[in-house]
């Protein structure tokens, strides 16, 4: 049993503390164009590091060159923590919109298909 006990304490000594998996900052991307993004830090108040990112030809790598560390204002701060939460969320409805616009296609033009085929059956017995 004390061997049992002693390996459990030492699991437990090793155990990691879930803050610190966390991350130090909130970082939200504004798309320029298709590959290049612009992202911002908020670590602290009033402390932003504005980075730029670029997909390599893998799109699942990316290159991030930090342009800038800068103390702003709190409110300033706070506006692009919002507009960036703003575009994601807009995004996000777009992206479920557009989704969903190309299942109602999908749907109409299996029904016209569908309708098609109808139609060639019934002129062909007609015949």
């Amino acid at each position: 049993m004390d061997f049992c006990k002693s390996n459990m304490l030492k699991i437990e000594q090793k155990s990691v503390d879930p803050v610190s998996l966390l991350s130090a900052g909130v970082q939200i991307y504004f798309p320029v164009t298709e590959h290049i993004s612009i992202g911002i830090l908020f670590e602290t108040i009033g402390l932003i590091k504005i980075y730029v990112q670029q997909h390599a030809i893998p799109d699942d790598i990316l290159i991030q060159v930090k342009i800038i560390k800068v103390n702003v204002p709190i409110a300033l701060g706070l506006l692009f923590f919002n507009l960036g939460l703003a575009a994601f969320y807009t995004k996000a409805v777009i992206t479920l919109l557009r989704n969903h616009g190309l299942q109602i296609t999908a749907e109409v033009q299996e029904n016209i298909n569908n309708f098609l085929i109808k139609m060639n059956e019934i002129n062909k017995k007609v015949e």
